[in-house]
């Protein structure tokens, strides 16, 4: 015989399923990788970011930097369609120094003051339909192997966890074309330099290459206090720096040179290695598609900003060596600063000129692109 559910169980129960509903954790565990620990990188987990399935988070270990990193992944929109064995192109973002948002999430995040990138590829109009893989880079890390490291002893190789593991992790595990015609490489501030500067010094593993608001040379006064800036050279994290894990030779401003040394090695040896403004010839002789992007360092909205203006004069030499090199490139500049409305457009301007039909006009109102 049937007996009826006393009602206040029954509401305790429904309770109960709304409570479970609403405290629901927002990643959930992503599908199994083929090959998750190989190329020097352990995986520890990969989820997915607010039950969207097209986008991943990653957290690995490597020997070549001193604690976990995550790696955000954004798969095309037909990745998983049943059947599907499509390979596809990838594009690797670079974040910049000492944001708030840590490592990876710049670009992924959906708030005003990050990279959108759902919705900026969604709005991007470019034929773009590949993976973006969003890797951390370190508050200051500047995207090279460290020549010595902090008085903790870390000595981060970013460059090794980049381009020696991470990107052929990425190849076998996810359905890529793994060739240098089908990947490209973006970033801005830090991360346009980091970009400029592994296009060209791998230019067997990227085709193109996309800078936004970049220091283009790190012999200057600005490349230099890019690096410094914070006091926090080898933290990924926020928190606060304490006195072990500043840099050997201080950080406080007072000891650029020493410091930028620890990072880049010594100037006349290693250091025209890893300028882009010493490798302009190399995109030249290697045929890298190149797009170069910055603002005047003032806008209505923000006023004067003196790190934006700086980049501006940077790029400016920069384009000239360019264009002394005879090497066609794409330069955008106009009114603005450094901030996340520019590079999301920067980003839209770069994806077609990559992919689709190159813009008569630059983003941003900039008008025609420099001559």
């Amino acid at each position: 015989m049937h007996v009826p559910r006393p009602a206040r169980l029954s509401s305790i129960f429904f309770a109960t399923l709304l409570l479970l509903a609403l405290t629901a954790p927002s990643a959930r565990a992503a599908p199994v990788l083929p090959n998750p620990n190989s190329h020097g990188i352990t995986l520890n987990s990969i989820t997915e970011v607010n039950g969207d399935p097209r986008m991943l988070d990653a957290v690995v270990s490597t020997a070549a930097i001193f604690e976990p990193v995550h790696v955000r992944i954004y798969l095309p929109s037909t990745y998983n369609n049943p059947g599907d064995t499509n390979r596809y192109d990838s594009l690797y973002l670079l974040h910049g120094a000492n944001d708030p948002l840590d490592g990876a999430l710049p670009w992924a995040d959906t708030s005003t003051d990050s990279g959108q990138i759902a919705n900026t590829l969604a709005t991007s109009g470019s034929p773009f339909n590949g993976i973006v893989v969003m890797p951390e880079g370190g508050k200051s890390g500047f995207y090279t192997d460290w020549t010595k490291g902090d008085k903790g002893l870390r000595r981060p190789l970013w460059e090794t966890f980049h381009i020696e593991q991470l990107l052929p992790w990425i190849d076998d595990n996810f359905r890529t074309s793994a060739d240098r015609a089908h990947r490209t490489i973006a970033g801005l501030s830090m991360g346009g330099f980091g970009a400029l500067s592994y296009a060209a010094r791998h230019p067997d593993l990227f085709s193109a290459v996309g800078a936004f608001s970049p220091p283009s040379d790190i012999r200057t006064d600005i490349g230099a206090r890019e690096i410094i800036v914070a006091n926090n050279l080898t933290l990924i994290s926020g928190s606060a720096i304490t006195e072990a894990e500043r840099p050997v030779n201080g950080g406080d401003g007072n000891h650029l040179a020493a410091d930028i040394k620890d990072v880049f090695g010594d100037p006349e040896s290693t250091w025209t290695r890893l300028n882009p403004l010493d490798l302009a010839a190399v995109y030249r002789d290697q045929d890298i598609k190149l797009a170069l992007y910055s603002g005047s360092g003032f806008d209505a909205a923000h006023g004067l900003d003196l790190l934006e203006g700086a980049a501006k004069g940077q790029s400016d030499v920069f384009h000239k060596k360019l264009n002394d090199e005879g090497f066609a490139h794409r330069y955008c500049q106009g009114g603005g600063t450094h901030h996340w409305e520019y590079w999301r457009a920067d980003l839209k301007d770069f994806l077609n000129y990559r992919y689709g039909t190159t813009p008569t006009t630059c983003p941003n109102g900039w008008g025609a692109p420099k001559p």
